[in-house]
This record gives C-alpha cells, structure tokens and sequence, in this order.
C-alpha cells in the first residue's frame, strides 16, 4: 500500500477500531473506545463477530456476515487515518478487510494478532497459515503479539528471554511497509518480578521494562494496541508510542 502523505498541521480523521463486542465492556471494541475517548481521539467501529461473555465466562460468539461487515467498512468512509485491529473472525472477514485497506490506504494499521480470550476460548476460524494472515502480517504498520500468538502465527518455539529476541527479529524481517515495527509483549514470560516487551523497529531492538503486577486484567492486549496508535496518531515514534501504551495498560487495568 502507498500511505499518503500528510503534513503534521493538517486535521485529521477518526480511526476505525475492527474486532469483536463484548457486552462486558472489559475487552474487544468497547475497550479500544475508551482508550481514544481518554485521548481526544475519534474513532468509528466495524464489527467483525458479536460474543456472550460475562467478566469471569465465555459463552459464545458468531461472526458478522461478511456482506454486513464489508458494509460497515464502507459506511466507515475515506478519511480514516488510522486502523486498530483487535478479533477477526475468519479469513473471509480477513480477505474483505485486505480489500478495503487498499482501497482507503490509512496511515497506521495496528494489528493486535487475537488467538484466544483470556478464558481460553479460540476466537479465530481458520488456520494461522491461511495466506491472508501472511498478507495482513505483511501489510501493517505495527503488530503486536505476546508469545502464544506469535507461536501460532509463525511456529516460532518461545521458551526465554533470548528465544523472545529471536523470534522478534524473525517477525520483523516478514513485513514489507517501510517503518513498521513489531511489539512482542512480555506478559506471559516466566519472570515473576520484570515485565519486559521488546519493540522491533528500524533503529534495531528496544526492552521496555517495568515491574511485574500480580494478576492478569482482560482486555490488556485490547487497551496496549489502541494506545499504541493512538500514540502514533499523535506524531510520536515508535518507541515512543509503545512506552505511552505500556504505561496506559499499568495505570488504567493494574492501578
């Protein structure tokens, strides 16, 4: 895709938050919304599946209709500027979204690669192989797994720190946007006392480190990848931005 350019005085557009609904509010779009209503952000919404989950259980999900979702996409408009990536679904709704993504060429796509929810349920209907995903992979700016997901998406084994440092560099070097970076999210290493997230960018290798919060909240991997464009939304680099999602995660699900 060839982004175009915009100068940094100029008014921008809303971005467009795709993933699921939780009616919980604790995870999916309602959590990606809070992050941009924080910030001063706006933002419109395209629905990829609906789900039934309470704060602690699972219930079910359905995806939307892909004719329903193409349709969201449109409705969304062309000045979107940026695009957050939360649960998509299928590889149909993944195919639709590619289509619409060169059409409207949004400055930011950020891809938080969504494989299950924190109660364990599968929240994608297809296989990590399937060539769209290597298509989206390839195609956003920023993505943002922790190490299952990265896993899953490349079978890359991921057992220590060092093992992390290698698999983020693996990741990088399978994208082909000029300037886009990988963030590998620290939060399922074994270390009990340091959370560390490695961002993968031009300038080489970045730890981000901070102490450890006992617990697990839902909706973290949600809140880190909208404050991450949001941080980029608003001219920072990305070191930068993965510093400013990191601190909303801590002080907006662990304070």
């Amino acid at each position: 895709m060839v982004r175009p350019r915009i100068p940094s005085t100029a008014r921008l557009g809303p971005v467009l938050l795709v993933g699921g609904l939780d009616p919980s509010g604790h995870a999916g779009v309602l959590a990606d919304a809070r992050v941009f209503e924080r910030v001063g952000i706006p933002y419109q919404v395209a629905l990829t599946a609906l789900t039934a989950q309470s704060e602690k259980k699972f219930f079910v999900w359905e995806p939307v209709s892909i004719p329903l979702f193409r349709a969201q996409l449109e409705a969304a408009g062309r000045r979107i500027q940026g695009v957050k990536l939360g649960m998509l679904a299928t590889p149909a709704h993944v195919q639709a979204l590619l289509g619409w993504l060169k059409k409207i060429c949004p400055r930011f796509v950020v891809w938080d690669p969504v494989l299950r929810s924190s109660t364990g349920t599968l929240l994608f209907r297809g296989k990590a192989e399937h060539p769209s995903l290597r298509e989206l992979w390839r195609q956003s700016d920023a993505v943002t797994p922790n190490w299952p997901e990265a896993e899953w998406l490349f079978g890359n084994r991921i057992r220590d720190f060092s093992e992390a440092e290698a698999a983020v560099e693996s990741l990088y070097r399978r994208g082909k946007i000029r300037g886009r970076f990988i963030v590998l999210k620290g939060g399922h290493a074994s270390d009990a006392k340091v959370a560390i997230d490695l961002v993968r960018h031009s300038g080489g290798l970045t730890s981000l480190r901070a102490p450890r919060r006992p617990g697990s909240r839902r909706g973290s991997g949600c809140t880190f990848a909208s404050a991450l464009l949001a941080g980029l939304y608003q001219g920072k680099d990305p070191v930068a931005a993965a510093r400013f999602a990191k601190r909303e995660v801590l002080k907006r699900l662990f304070d």
